[in-house]
């Protein structure tokens, strides 16, 4: 089974470098909102502060806002 991914960050999405560090883990968020409004902010150039790497619409629709390559601001704080 293949999925296909679509892109759908922006230049506004908060998130930084991963240095080197490969990821332990899968952090799974659920959105209060619906499927529109969570692409309408996560793609909004007033959003500054949330991010997120992907979401999944609940029928399956998958969105790439942060490259896997980066560390999207929902992964935490590295200390």
């Amino acid at each position: 089974m293949s999925y296909e991914i679509k892109f759908a960050g922006n230049q506004y999405t908060n998130s930084s470098s991963r240095d080197g560090h490969i990821p332990k883990l899968i952090v799974d968020h659920i959105s209060a909102g619906s499927w529109s409004s969570l692409l309408s902010w996560f793609t909004s150039p007033n959003n500054k502060g949330s991010s997120s790497n992907f979401g999944v619409s609940k029928k399956g629709d998958i969105v790439c806002f942060v490259p896997i390559e980066r560390m999207a601001w929902a992964n935490g704080i590295n200390a």
